[in-house]
């Protein structure tokens, strides 16, 4: 029998949340974290107009200024509950809420985002009805793209 005591594996030195997918986001005191994840994290996004797709900034000539924005919730989050809205802090200084009608608008303006519409994303509730991705879809999406990286990487290799 050993004596060990605990491990110390590491410290948290700040704890973050980005309520919309590849914006900036808020550090937080606290937050209760679920199977899912920390709540609230990533819970909206913008979705393409043009394709359906969540804008991303893995796609930075398609997106190049999602990080000039900011996004807090304006109220705290809490389990089984409609998702609060979130304000979002433009790139001019300007603030736009999620549940104000002229967002998608707003959003989709010359020196904005293009082709940009706010929806719920992977929660419930929100401004607009998105429904939840499967684990089948988020499976077959993460298989999609090993299966680029690999045949880009094969291709390379030639």
């Amino acid at each position: 029998m050993s004596n060990a005591g605990p491990i110390e594996l590491g410290s948290v030195v700040s704890l973050w949340r980005y309520p919309v997918k590849s914006m900036m986001g808020e550090e937080l005191n606290a937050a209760e974290v679920t199977e899912r994840g920390l709540l609230g994290d990533r819970a909206y996004a913008l979705v393409d107009s043009s394709d359906g797709k969540a804008a991303t900034a893995k796609n930075p000539r398609k997106w190049p200024r999602l990080f000039d924005f900011r996004a807090t919730f304006i109220e705290p989050v809490r389990p089984a509950v409609k998702l609060p809205p979130v304000r979002i802090a433009l790139p001019d200084g300007t603030a736009v809420t999620s549940d104000q009608g002229d967002l998608d608008e707003t959003l989709s303006k010359p020196r904005k985002l293009t082709r940009a519409a706010f929806q719920a994303w992977g929660a419930e509730g929100g401004k607009t009805a998105a429904r939840k991705r499967t684990a089948e879809e988020r499976s077959a999406s993460a298989r999609k793209a090993v299966l680029a990286r690999w045949a880009k990487a094969k291709k390379k290799a030639q």
